[in-house]
Formats: C-alpha cells, sequence, structure tokens
C-alpha cells in the first residue's frame, strides 16, 4: 500500500495513542480507501508489546467531528467522566474505553467525512464496507483479533446489517437504540412517509459533512476534505440523497428498499440490544424485533427510558456495557454473561409519573428481569372499541358509525378506566373498520385512509401522563400506523388495495412494543385520527405528494361493530391469500392428492408475499429469518397433530424430550466419524450400481438412472440397518419389502390426507384393503426377523460389517434403550427416509448436469483428477463437484414440501400480522430456495452461484430442514451423494439425456417425498 501522507500520530497530548487518518483498504466489495481515526492505549502494539480488543463504529457524521460543535445542548449535560477531547455526538469515548483497556476505531463512512466515494447511507454498501473495517481491526498488530461494535441510533442501526455478514473478527455487539429494519422503523411508518426527522437529519447531520464539502473547517465542522473540495456537481452525482430517494420509492418490494433488506436470522453474534420505551417514532421497534429475529445463542434484551443521547453515557450504563464487552471480548465473564447469571430481558416499568426528560425520577422506574420476549405467561387482552367513546373488554351489542375529518379534524378518543392495577407489556394490534366518503357532493372522493393510532394514559386527575421522548419532549405510551391503501406489513406493489368511496374496510394497525403500568381508576385511551397527533415531535409525516388533499382529503368514518364470524373477522382475516383459504382447506388437499402441493404453496407465495393464508388455520411462511424461529427450540413451534398420523417413529414424534432422546440415540451411528467405518461397503455399492448401468446401457442404449440410484441406496440402508444386502443391484429388481413398503407409504400419506373418512375403509372386506393389510403384516413380520436374526448375530459375535444398529441395540443408556417394536418401526423409517431421498436427489443431479454440456464438461475435468481408489475426502475436496451437490439440494432436496408446527401460546406476529395460537403454520425448503432475492434466476441450474455464497443464501438453505430437528442423516447423503457423483462423471464420459426422456417426464411429483413424474431417467452413457 502507498504511504499515506496524511496520517498524523500524536503520542503525548492525550491518555491514549492517537492516530488520525489511518487508511483502511476497501477489499471485499469496492475498491477504494476508508479513513479512521484510532485510539490506543498507550501500550499497545507497536508502541509496546499489547494487544487489546476493539471497540468499532461506522457512520457519516464525522470523525473528527467534535460533539460539542455536532450537539452543543447535549454535550453540555453529558457524564463528565464521558467526556474528552475526541468525544464525538453518539459514539463511545475514547478516554474511557482505553482506559479499560480497549482500542477505539471511528471510522467515517464512504463518502462522508474523509473516506472518499458514493455517500449512500443505510445501503448494502454501508454494511459492505463495514465488514471491510471489521475484518482489518481483527489483523492490526495492536488487535487481540475481537472486534465489538458500540454506538447509539445509526451506528447501531449498522451493527444489525454488518453482524447479519459475520466478518472475521465480529466478537461482540451493542446496538444501543438501533433500527433494524430500514423501511418499517425508520422511513414509512405503516407505508407513510415520516418526512420531517428524515430532511432533518439530512440537512444538519449528514449533508454538512459530506466528502468533499467546501467550509466545513470554517464551520469549525470537522476538517476541510483532505484531497481538497469539490464542486456543486461532483457532490451531486456522488450522493445519494435519503429526503428524495425515501421520497420517490413507496414499495418495500422495490430495488431501492430490497438491497437496504438483510437476513437478521444470520446474526449469531453475542448480542445486547439495548431499547428505550420513549423512542416510539423511530429505533425502539427495530431493537425489539432485531433481537426477536436474531439467531445468537447469547442475546440479551434491556428496555430504558430517558432520552435518545443522555442514557448511553451513564455511570450505570458504561458499567453494562463494558462487563458484556469483559465477557465476550476478553474473556472475563465475572458477570455470569455466558453461565446464565444475567437475565435474558430487563424490563423498564413505567409505572407511575417521573415527568419529562428528568433522568433522576426516570431512574426510579421499577426494574424486573425476564425469562423472554413476549413475555412467558401473558394473557393477551381484547379490548374492543364500544359506543359513547369507551374501550371494553366485552363487544358492543350496539351499532355505531364515527366520522372524524380525515386530514383536519380532532381525533377519537377511546376510553377505558380500570378498576384494578393493569400492566400492558408487548405487542399490540389495533383492529379497526374504516372506510372514507367526500366532504360533499361537488368534492373529490378520497382514494385512500391514513391511521394514525395513539395509546395515552390519564392519571386519577384526568390528566394525560407524559413520557421522555426521543429528543426529550413529552410523548404518549407508543403509537401505530397503517397506509390502507397496503395493507399488509410487506408494503410490497403486489399488494396494493385500492381504497373505494363508502366501502368498509377491515385493517390491522400495528402499534409498537410498550409498557405501562396503570394504577386503580387510572385510564387507557385509544386515539385514532387521520393525522399526526400529539407526540410526534420531529418525526411527522406531512410531505405533500405522500399525504396529498387530492387522495386523503374527505371525511374518514370508524365502525364499531358487532363481533364477526371468524373466518371473516377472526385474527387471519387480514392475512393475505385467496378467498378460498378462509372457508375450506380443500383446494390445499386437491393439490395434495395431485402431488402438486409444494407447486400450490410456492403460487401462493409468489401471489401473496412470504406470510400467506393457505386454508383456514393454515398460514404459509416463507421469510429465512420467520422459518429459523420456528425451527429454534426457544421458538415454541411444535410439531402439528400432523405427525401423529405418519407413524410412530423419530419422524412423527411431537415430544420434544422423548425426540432428543432418540435422537441422541440414533444420530450416534450416523455422524461423520462413525461413517469412516461404513464407507467401504457404501463405495462398493456405488461402484456395483456403476457398472450395472453400464451393462444396460451396452443392453437397451440407455440406463434407467433413477432405478439404479434407488437399487443402490436401498441396499446401502438394508446392509447398514439390518446387516445385510436386499441385492436389488444385483437382482435388478425390487424386493419384496422395498415393494410393500413403497406401496404402504403411498397409502399412509392418503390416508392422511382422507382421515378419518380412510380409517372407516379398513372395517370394510375390500380386496384392496385386504392387500394392504397383507403388506403390512410382512413388513412387520420381516422387521421382527431381521432384529432377531441381528441379536443373534451380535450375540454369537458373527457380524462381519458394522451396522447402525450395533450401537442401538446395545445403547450406554440402558433406562432409555429401544424395545424390539420401536427398533423395527425405527428400521423401516430408516429404510424410507434414507433411499428415496438420495436416490431422487442424485437422479435430479445427473439430469441436471447433463443438460448443460458446459456443467459436465467442467465437472467431468475436475473428477478426472482424483485418484483410482478416491475416497469421500478427496471429493470433498473437489469445489465445483460440492457445489453441484448444493445445487442439486437446491432445486431438488428430496424433502422439499412443507412442514407444519402449531404456533406457539401466547401466538406469534410475523412479517406485521399476529398468528393466534391457534393456527398451524407451513414451511417449505422448495420455496426458500427459490426466493429471487436470495438466489436469482431461481429455476436455473446454476452451481456457480455456490463459489461464493452470501450470507442470505446460507440463511435460506435448508434441505435438511434446520435447528435441532435437521436430519440426522445428512452426512450419509452428503456421503452418497459426492461419491456417486464422482463415480458417474468418471466412468461415463459424454453422457447425454436419452431423447426420448421429456421435460415433462422430470417435472416434480410431490407426495411425502419429491420423484419425477415419469418415476425414470433414462440417460445415454
Amino acid at each position: 500500500m502507498a504511504e499515506n501522507k496524511f496520517l498524523e500520530v500524536d503520542r503525548d497530548s492525550f491518555p491514549y495513542i492517537f492516530l488520525k487518518n489511518v487508511d483502511i483498504p476497501l477489499k471485499t466489495h469496492e475498491k477504494g480507501t476508508l479513513r479512521c481515526n484510532v485510539f490506543l492505549p498507550k501500550d499497545a502494539a507497536p508502541y509496546g508489546s499489547k494487544k487489546y480488543p476493539v471497540v468499532a463504529t461506522y457512520g457519516p457524521y464525522g470523525k473528527d467531528v467534535p460533539y460539542g460543535v455536532f450537539y452543543k445542548k447535549s454535550w453540555e449535560q453529558v457524564n463528565p467522566e464521558m467526556k474528552s477531547a475526541h468525544s464525538a455526538w453518539e459514539t463511545p469515548d475514547p478516554a474511557f474505553w482505553t482506559s479499560k483497556g480497549y482500542i477505539v476505531v471511528r471510522t467515517d463512512e464512504r463518502g462522508a467525512g474523509q473516506s472518499p466515494g458514493l455517500l449512500d447511507t443505510m445501503s448494502r454498501g454501508t454494511s459492505e464496507a463495514f465488514f471491510d473495517v471489521i475484518e482489518w481491526a481483527a489483523e492490526q498488530e495492536w488487535s487481540s483479533g475481537k472486534v465489538g461494535l458500540l454506538g447509539i441510533s445509526y451506528y447501531a442501526g449498522t451493527q444489525w446489517r454488518v453482524a447479519a455478514r459475520k466478518p472475521k473478527g465480529l466478537a461482540a455487539i451493542i446496538p444501543w437504540e438501533g433500527m433494524s429494519d430500514y423501511y418499517r422503523d425508520r422511513v414509512r411508518h405503516g407505508g407513510i412517509l415520516s418526512d420531517r426527522f428524515i430532511k432533518f437529519w439530512w440537512t444538519n447531520g449528514v449533508g454538512p459533512n459530506q466528502y468533499g464539502k467546501p467550509g466545513r473547517a470554517a464551520q469549525k465542522w470537522g476538517e476541510d476534505t483532505l484531497e481538497g473540495d469539490l464542486d456543486e456537481k461532483a457532490l451531486f452525482k456522488n450522493r445519494r440523497d435519503q429526503t428524495v430517494d425515501t421520497a420517490v420509492h413507496k414499495f418495500r418490494d422495490e430495488d431501492y428498499y430490497k438491497t437496504r433488506d438483510f437476513d437478521i436470522g444470520a446474526i449469531e453474534t453475542p448480542l445486547l440490544s439495548v431499547a428505550n420505551w420513549g423512542g416510539i417514532l423511530l429505533h425502539l421497534r427495530g431493537n425489539v424485533l432485531g433481537w426477536m429475529r436474531a439467531s445468537s445463542k447469547y442475546k440479551f434484551l434491556h428496555f430504558i427510558v430517558g432520552r435518545h443521547d443522555l442514557p448511553f453515557y451513564y455511570p450505570e450504563s458504561a458499567e453494562l456495557q463494558l462487563s458484556f464487552f469483559n465477557a465476550f471480548l476478553k474473556d472475563n465473564d465475572e458477570d455470569g454473561w455466558k453461565i446464565g447469571n444475567q437475565p435474558r430481558v430487563r424490563l423498564c416499568l413505567r409505572k407511575g409519573e417521573a415527568g419529562v426528560d428528568d433522568p433522576e425520577r426516570e431512574r426510579g422506574f421499577p426494574k424486573r428481569d425476564e425469562l423472554d420476549w413476549p413475555l412467558p405467561g401473558t394473557e393477551s387482552t381484547k379490548f374492543f372499541l364500544a359506543p359513547d367513546s369507551k374501550l371494553d373488554t366485552k363487544p358492543s351489542a350496539k351499532l355505531e358509525s364515527i366520522n372524524y375529518d380525515a386530514l383536519k379534524g380532532e381525533p377519537l378518543a377511546f376510553k377505558y378506566t380500570t378498576p384494578s392495577s393493569l400492566e400492558i407489556t408487548g405487542h399490540i394490534v389495533a383492529h379497526l373498520t374504516v372506510s372514507a366518503s367526500r366532504k360533499s357532493s361537488n368534492a373529490l372522493a378520497p382514494s385512500d385512509i391514513d391511521l394514525f393510532v395513539t395509546l395515552r394514559k390519564l392519571n386519577n386527575d384526568g390528566k394525560e401522563v407524559f413520557y421522555t421522548g426521543t429528543m426529550g419532549d413529552p410523548v404518549p405510551i407508543v403509537k401505530g400506523w397503517l397506509r390502507t391503501f397496503l395493507p399488509y406489513r410487506n408494503y410490497y406493489s403486489s399488494e396494493v388495495q385500492p381504497v373505494e368511496e363508502n366501502q368498509k374496510y377491515e385493517v390491522d394497525v400495528e402499534v409498537w412494543p410498550t409498557n405501562v403500568v396503570l394504577e386503580p381508576q387510572e385510564t387507557l385511551v385509544l386515539e385514532v385520527a387521520g393525522h399526526d397527533t400529539q407526540g410526534v415531535g420531529n418525526f411527522s409525516h406531512e410531505q405533500d405528494d405522500d399525504r396529498s388533499p387530492k387522495v386523503f382529503d374527505g371525511n374518514n368514518t370508524l365502525h364499531v361493530l358487532q363481533k364477526a364470524k371468524l373466518a371473516l373477522f377472526g385474527p387471519l382475516s387480514h392475512i393475505p391469500g385467496p378467498v378460498t383459504a378462509r372457508w375450506t382447506n380443500l383446494i390445499l388437499k386437491y393439490y395434495t392428492l395431485a402431488g402438486r402441493r409444494m407447486q400450490y404453496l410456492d403460487s401462493l407465495f409468489i401471489d401473496y408475499g412470504p406470510v400467506v393464508r393457505v386454508s383456514p388455520n393454515e398460514v404459509g411462511i416463507n421469510n429465512p429469518d420467520d422459518v429459523k424461529v420456528i425451527q429454534k427450540v426457544s421458538g415454541g413451534f411444535r410439531k402439528s397433530a400432523w405427525y401423529d398420523m405418519t407413524g410412530p417413529g423419530m419422524l412423527g414424534m411431537r415430544d420434544r424430550e422423548r425426540h432428543s432422546r432418540r435422537r441422541r440415540l440414533l444420530a450416534h451411528p450416523l455422524s461423520n466419524s462413525s461413517l469412516l467405518s461404513f464407507e467401504p461397503l457404501i463405495r462398493a455399492k456405488v461402484d456395483l450400481a456403476m457398472d450395472q448401468m453400464q451393462k444396460e446401457g451396452q443392453k437397451l442404449g440407455y440406463a434407467d438412472v433413477h432405478k439404479w440410484f434407488s437399487f443402490m441406496a436401498t441396499d446401502i440402508i438394508g446392509d447398514l440397518t439390518f446387516g445385510s444386502s436386499f441385492r436389488m443391484l444385483e437382482q435388478g429388481k425390487r424386493s419384496q419389502y422395498v415393494e410393500d413398503l413403497q406401496s404402504a407409504m403411498s397409502t399412509v400419506h392418503k390416508r392422511i390426507e382422507y382421515s378419518p373418512f380412510f380409517d372407516l375403509l379398513f372395517l370394510l372386506p375390500i380386496p384392496q384393503i385386504k392387500e394392504f393389510m397383507a403388506r403390512f403384516d410382512r413388513i412387520t413380520n420381516y422387521g421382527k426377523e431381521s432384529i432377531r436374526r441381528l441379536q443373534l448375530a451380535q450375540q454369537a459375535g458373527s457380524l462381519n460389517t458394522p451396522i447402525f444398529f450395533d450401537k442401538i441395540m446395545n445403547p450406554k443408556d440402558k433406562e432409555h434403550a429401544l424395545t424390539e417394536l420401536e427398533m423395527q418401526e425405527e428400521a423401516a423409517e430408516f429404510m424410507v427416509t434414507g433411499t428415496d431421498t438420495t436416490s431422487n436427489t442424485l437422479t435430479y443431479l445427473v439430469w441436471s448436469v447433463l443438460k448443460d454440456a458446459a456443467i459436465r464438461d467442467r465437472i467431468e475435468g475436475e473428477v478426472a483428477t482424483l485418484p483410482p481408489d478416491f475416497t469421500d475426502l478427496h471429493v470433498s475436496k473437489l469445489p465445483y463437484l460440492n457445489c453441484v451437490v448444493q445445487e442439486a439440494l437446491r432445486m431438488y432436496g428430496a424433502a422439499s414440501g412443507s412442514h407444519s408446527r402449531d404456533v406457539p401460546e401466547g401466538g406469534w406476529e410475523v412479517g406485521g400480522y399476529y398468528v393466534p395460537d391457534t393456527a398451524t403454520v407451513l414451511t417449505q425448503a422448495y420455496s426458500l430456495h427459490r426466493l429471487r432475492e436470495v438466489f436469482p434466476n431461481p429455476e436455473k441450474f446454476n452451481p456457480d452461484r455456490w463459489l461464493n455464497p452470501t450470507a442470505e443464501m446460507q440463511g435460506a438453505f435448508i434441505p435438511f430442514g434446520g435447528g435441532p430437528r435437521i436430519c440426522i442423516g445428512i452426512h450419509l447423503a452428503y456421503m452418497e451423494l459426492r461419491l456417486t457423483s464422482a463415480a458417474f462423471f468418471c466412468k461415463f464420459h459424454g453422457a447425454t439425456v436419452h431423447p426420448s426422456l421429456s421435460e415433462d417426464d422430470m417435472t416434480l411429483e410431490n407426495y411425502t417425498l419429491i420423484v419425477p413424474k415419469s418415476h425414470k431417467c433414462l440417460i445415454k452413457l
């Protein structure tokens, strides 16, 4: 790297060593240079011998702009212990942190301060560049290799985004009041543009610090640009103006917002999220939902009150931050963050009155520790709008319609006076019925309805109790918003709901998370308006085009209705989906029985978004973050009753403790270490399958690879499960046991869908039923006999080959050993889950590769480097072949269909919708693997996409499921896929798809597993 002529080093003037204008090279996504200031303890290398962990920030406000210049009033009130010569707005104080054995790195965002480039705040480029900063900081000679992120607001929001990218060295983050959702938290509340703050922020905080901006030094706004000023034309070219972009782009599915979205579920870094109950218009929601969706093993959620700027610097806050970083950056866990001594959630209860902007009184609010959020044991309570401006816990029998002026009218207020103490803590949804009409016959009819909802508290004297807002202003309990034109919380252009005059619309308004305690005879007020009301402060929604009178000026009507039918107005009524889904599941059953269930569900996701109602009580979920929540143990989602009908084996077990015990018992033989002993047997079966394909190809001019892969996988599982092969490869046909098993599986699938009607058929003397029962008896008897033979062979010491059941029949945990019946059940399940799964994916892998000569030639060239006696270890090191395997699993993972889980007690908020605990959620890998924003051109078989997979790709890739219930056969499946693919392309050079095989023949058929529609795949070898 060229010498940095702008670098300044001051070792003597401060209690730390000050490095100014240090260059950081961009390397991952863009080329160029960022500039930072580095603050080192005096004995840090290279000036001493010690290495220290790093506390880093990245943002646009100026590394050289003094706190007292940026916001003088705030600076005057900051804790004196957190003031030093280089204090900067919303960032950690370098004097404090260096004195505690940390290095502080403060970097100017690209295009701001002294960092050249395009200024595009909160963009994908922001997190990409921050990624480079973190990895650079971890590699420096003064660094211990561990980096923590700490800061407020913008400096917190960037943490979520970069943590999802998993940079090397990132060891902990503390997003202190920082949004995690650019669109919903900051730009468009409920779809409504929050323009005033964006303009204020951009004009006063970001614009003056653009790289190349003339006159910065004269205004004491840092220093002039080191390379010189830029003219206005160049400045304009080098920035994306948020005040313009956010007004132009209205929908979350536009590229502007899509590039700013990220996979929160990919965050695994230890996390302390600090949310402020008073941040009801910017950061509160992001801190809570970001914490909920992050996958971090160690994650903690703290709630505070007070202004946005000062609490971060309180002594108790600094102590909290230091304790957390000591645990995860220095491995000095004196306070027990890693061993459960710290509460997962710490509440600040807004009980009583503390005034506004009064830190001492606010510190008197009581604290309470909780196990989780939403709070376990929360009792969901419905309040109903009632006539005479009341809220009631029971629906009214009286109908009433209340009109108000949309743009200028007084808000409607509904009140509930509590007879006893009442705590409200959690997420709130306002379910309203609204309509709009013109003010006069000559006026234009309004074409949209904006809803502004506020919760307020009145004390015993009827006076409102205010709390401290972001800027020290008085705010109510909480607020929420919705643009009726965009009723679903995806805010997609594809989900626009035209608003017609005098038409009633049922809507769910998201109210942000909150807490308040009402004492007896205090009053809760629900306020509904068509415009901003008291408490909005500097975050109002008043942009002329976005709030045009041509669209909104009219009379809005709020309808107080009697209790309606569940199918129309129940908890799922506003989740998008086909109209038929409200009434019946027969459409879903039709596609299920036709073998096209997963394609049907995927079409619903495409048409309606990632949260879709698919039947009266089932909701499809297709967002990677949300699917991870479902898969986590802590998520509370249990297998649905559907699994009760799949059989008694581990696959169908719903009891978590029992499933965990069974999994531990069965997983050991399938571990990577155990599979090494099975590899010679597997390789022998693979080689035999290749020989049989070659013989068939010579005889017929083609080989049915689907048939031979099925025989191979079945023989492998037979050997490994029962200790003896079914000899299907040798004989070229299915054994009686496999015929019976596959036939039974098909019947079981129909039984699940037709139950209980199907069960009645077993009482009738129908020949087909008798045949099924005979098959079932043969399966049972074969299992009994096989287990008996294994036990005798084991007792006699005559087992010649390693088998799965060797350890299963003699477990260490004797108390939970399997009975003979349970072993038979698991053996049958092994056969089903371990044969057609691998063979079907292999079939599609070969077919996909041979359809593209370039892919075929590339993989043939790679496998040609293998030794003749190659092992799985050799194959696992072939980069392109492994990309081919990943792409085959993405497109044709055998178990890509839907999995159902019951929503946990208390319900679940997902994608802006509330799903009650009476519902079931469905997820499927087929749709996750075809998300266009994650996998561009998803229907194309493109192994190259896996050469440098993004964090988003990895987060959405679940061919074997996810979480604690991930398929225990994953390692065996990968071994078979790798060895068989390598063997096939080593042996059959230049193979092609046989001309008689059509695309329709290979159409996916989906019952329990996927399979080619024709049940064949003819290849010319």
